[in-house]
């Protein structure tokens, strides 16, 4: 009989009180995969942004130490850019996730032999 042990992949959204605090929960889950994990981390805190549940965003994946923090800017009213939050987060999103995929190519051993080789259009 086999057994197969799904890695679970821990976020939160987390609320900074003052430097050096401890920091608790907002908003948390799991997911199966680390990118999973970022994108509903992500879309956990722009809502707690946008209800004005939080000022600044602190995300933490498989951590207990924020991964990410983000502090929206605000227009004189007080207002926030919802287009530039977005934005924002969708450009931590890609970085993040970059950065995941960049150490699973390195971690995995090539078995190829021989050169890369890419084709391109213009090469055929």
């Amino acid at each position: 009989m086999t057994t197969t042990t799904t890695q679970r992949h821990r976020w939160a959204v987390t609320t900074i009180t003052e430097p050096g605090a401890q920091t608790t929960a907002h908003r948390a889950g799991t997911t199966a995969t680390r990118t999973e994990a970022w994108t509903h981390a992500l879309a956990a805190g722009r809502a707690a942004l946008l209800a004005g549940e939080l000022d600044t965003l602190a995300i933490t994946v498989d951590d207990d130490h924020a991964s990410a923090l983000y502090t929206p800017a605000r227009d004189t009213g007080g207002a926030l850019a919802t287009a530039q939050i977005t934005a924002a987060l969708v450009e931590i999103h890609q970085a993040v996730t970059a950065g995941d995929l960049a150490d699973q190519l390195t971690a995995t051993p090539n078995h190829h032999t021989g050169g890369d080789r890419h084709t391109h259009s213009r090469d055929q």
